[in-house]
Formats: C-alpha cells, sequence, structure tokens
C-alpha cells in the first residue's frame, strides 16, 4: 500500500521554481522594442516575475504597465523555456507571449521611469539579437521563429531539444 503525505507536508517538497514572463512587442515597421534596465548591463524585452495568485497573463500586462506606462493586447503564446541546472541563473520557467503590434498612438504614450528601465528602443530583430543577453537572446531568436511559423516552442535553456527549424 502508497503512504500519501498529508498536502501540507507534500507541497513542501514540491518543485519552488519562478515563473517570468516577456513579451514580444513590434512596431508597424516590424522593429522589436527593447528596454534597457538600469540594473543590467544589457537589453532586454519588457516582462518580469509573476506575484502569487497572479496569471501569466494577467503579470504580462502589469509588467508592461509598470516598465511603459501602457496597456497592450496579448496576442498569444510564443514559448516557454525550462531554465535548470545553471550556476549563474536560478531554475525558472520563461514564458513569451506575442503582443499586438504598436500603434503610433501608444508609442507616444511611452513612459519610462527611469529608475527600473532608463531607455528603450526599436530595432531590426537581428541588431536586437545583438543587443540582448546571451540567454535572452537565444529565447527570443526562437520565440520569433515560432511567431513566423505561426507555432510554439518548448525550449530547454534556450534551445530547441525537438530541432524544430521552423
Amino acid at each position: 500500500m502508497v503512504n500519501f503525505l498529508p498536502p501540507e507536508e507534500y507541497y513542501k517538497t514540491v518543485d519552488k521554481r519562478h515563473t517570468g514572463v516577456n513579451g514580444l512587442i513590434f512596431d508597424n515597421r516590424n522593429r522589436l522594442l527593447l528596454v534597457k534596465p538600469s540594473y543590467k548591463d544589457y537589453w532586454q524585452i519588457p516582462g518580469g516575475l509573476t506575484n502569487p495568485k497572479e496569471s501569466l497573463m494577467q503579470t504580462m500586462k502589469r509588467e508592461i504597465k509598470e516598465e511603459l506606462g501602457i496597456e497592450v493586447s496579448i496576442k498569444g503564446f510564443l514559448s516557454m523555456d525550462c531554465i535548470h541546472g545553471r550556476p549563474d541563473f536560478p531554475d525558472s520557467f520563461q514564458i513569451i507571449f506575442e503582443i499586438a503590434a504598436l500603434s503610433p498612438d501608444q508609442i507616444k504614450a511611452i513612459k519610462i521611469d527611469n529608475d527600473e528601465i532608463i531607455e528603450y528602443g526599436f530595432y531590426s530583430v537581428s541588431e536586437a539579437l545583438t543587443l540582448l543577453g546571451e540567454r535572452i537572446s537565444k529565447c527570443v531568436a526562437q520565440a520569433v521563429k515560432a511567431k513566423e511559423a505561426k507555432t510554439v516552442f518548448y525550449l530547454e535553456n534556450g534551445q530547441n531539444p525537438f530541432g524544430n527549424k521552423a
């Protein structure tokens, strides 16, 4: 007979990875929006970590509102990266959503706080990939492929274990 732990004891043994969400946001010229955090020496795509009891989509909308001061529409899910076993980054799940292209009015309304985010800009995908940190650059490259192929990708440490060559 199997001996099951009471729920309160069992949940203490469950993996406690955190989850982050990021958004691919393009303008009407197909340039990718990047943000420059004050606490990093490289650029990122907008996003952040989930709060307790918050859905992934709620987190995405909140993070964009906090970082850029605008409301956005989420078009879909592009990729999930399972980050594990890396000494330089905690085990986590990183989700990338596709955000509806920003209108000229939305772009004019962008307001960064100059505290957490000190700069933003729109870049071609190829240029953006050179400005992003190494880890997120791999994920963004795969998410762009998923967007173009109208599919979704599962990644492990930024690599597609299934070899999807979309």
